[in-house]
């Protein structure tokens, strides 16, 4: 592209006036005083999408079909609140549940889809599950879409005129991590329907970076200027993770891990 001539605005003037300087360590502060625990998990496109467009393959072990890959988990603090969408007349929608805005150290580099996990918190889900039998088990098993701290309940469907079948641990299922496993007495099943429902750690997905660059220059006697520009804490919008598009077909356990060592 060639060259084209650039007019600069002139700047106000500013005889008289006081310099106005941001504390970033009052930022900071905030952020380690009244934030959480939270993992923070960077998220990134999955290559599997085809030339000509279209959605992510089904079949991708990287991504499950969701388009979208996880990879480098770190620790770190950040400050959640839920928001509240008020309007003149009340609406009721799943769109409108689970919101929260984020507040983050710039170090900590949010973006859109990351994921943001509570370590602390707890949170209360209930769902429905397909256990599956893998060729050569003698059992059913089913992964729930968060990682379980305590299960509450677990029944068995039975039939539209039936009463559920209460499970308990032990004798009627195994719990490994998020995967809850069948007792080898109902092998005999036929595509099995269990609802459940667990406590958990929250999480969190980022839909929105609403300020996701903020610099101010303060005085630095270091430099050749006498000035430097720092980056303060980002703000971002985010939602519960369970209201977000199905992730694929596949499970976080049966996907393949991409993570490495950052230097």
């Amino acid at each position: 592209m060639p060259n084209k001539p650039i007019t600069i605005t002139p700047p106000p003037s500013l005889v008289g006036k006081p310099s106005v300087n941001l504390e970033k360590s009052d930022f900071e502060a905030l952020i380690e005083q009244k934030g959480y625990d939270v993992y923070h998990d960077r998220a990134l496109k999955c290559p599997c999408k085809p030339r000509s467009g279209g959605d992510a393959q089904s079949t991708c072990k990287n991504c499950g079909g969701s388009g979208w890959i996880y990879i480098n988990r770190h620790e770190t603090r950040m400050v959640i609140q839920s928001m509240n969408i008020d309007t003149k007349y009340k609406e009721w929608t799943e769109e409108r549940l689970g919101s929260a805005r984020i507040t983050a150290r710039d170090i900590d580099q949010l973006a859109f889809m990351d994921r943001i996990t509570l370590i602390n918190a707890e949170a209360v889900f209930s769902q429905v599950l397909h256990p599956k039998k893998e060729p050569g088990n003698a059992y059913f098993y089913a992964t729930t879409r968060y990682n379980i701290k305590t299960i509450k309940y677990i029944f068995l469907f039975k039939g539209v005129g039936l009463v559920l079948q209460r499970l308990n641990e032990t004798t009627d299922y195994t719990l490994v991590k998020n995967q809850i496993r069948l007792n080898a007495s109902f092998s005999s099943e036929v595509n099995p329907t269990i609802t459940v429902r667990y406590i958990h750690e929250p999480e969190f997905t980022v839909l929105d970076l609403s300020r996701d660059l903020m610099y101010s220059t303060i005085k630095d006697k270091c430099t050749t200027t006498g000035k430097k520009e720092i980056a303060f804490p980002i703000s971002a919008v985010a939602r519960r993770s369970h209201y977000m598009p199905d992730r694929g077909d596949f499970e976080d356990d049966d996907l393949l891990d991409n993570s490495f060592t950052e230097v």
